[in-house]
């Protein structure tokens, strides 16, 4: 799934309603994954989705800085980082 902010260790979302849909999805699912690109660090929504180590992975591209993807690695999460292709 995806999300619209991610900060202090966890993901925020500007939809309650679509919390209440990806909270269940993650409930009910064998396996969680974040997709997170480099635009969404730093973000603030209003409302808490969960915090970065609900998820079994979370996927970044590699716009993100280091020091962005360093609180997702100290999770239980495993943390891919796709490469930014160059169009």
């Amino acid at each position: 799934m995806s999300t619209t902010a991610v900060g202090a260790g966890a993901c925020y979302h500007r939809s309650e309603a679509t919390i209440e849909v990806k909270r269940t999805f993650m409930e009910y699912a064998e396996r969680s994954v974040l997709l997170v690109d480099h635009a969404k660090f730093g973000r603030r929504a209003p409302y808490l989705l969960a915090p970065l180590d609900a998820f079994d992975q979370i996927v970044t591209d590699s716009g993100a800085d280091d020091e962005e993807i360093a609180p997702l690695r100290e999770g239980r999460a495993q943390v891919r980082v796709a490469p930014v292709g160059r169009g």
